[in-house]
């Protein structure tokens, strides 16, 4: 199996099983937002998503070691975030999803 068959055959099952695979092409044509109702805005960003590799296996090896770490490289982080104009958009445990306009 060729790299990216699996995710091409999660795509095919996704829109033959799903209703929503239909409507949304169409919808998406509009430019109207299906919630609201009202034009969509749309801006160019760069997302960034992360989290550090191994962590389980870190806390579990010194938990009190790794949460302290963790804590540091945050505040190195979140300073560099801040500095590059980005913004925090969610945290979770050892991962974090940042965005850049």
């Amino acid at each position: 199996m060729a790299v990216g068959q699996p995710v091409l055959r999660l795509q095919t099952l996704w829109h033959e099983s799903n209703p929503c695979a239909q409507i949304m092409p169409l919808w998406a044509q509009t430019g109207q937002s299906l919630v609201t109702g009202g034009r969509v805005e749309r801006r160019l960003a760069a997302v960034l998503a992360a989290d550090v590799a191994g962590y389980s296996r870190l806390m579990g090896a010194d938990e009190v070691g790794t949460a302290r770490t963790l804590r540091e490289h945050r505040v190195v982080t979140d300073a560099l975030v801040a500095k590059h104009g980005g913004r925090i958009v969610k945290t979770t445990g050892d991962g974090v999803l940042l965005e850049f306009p």
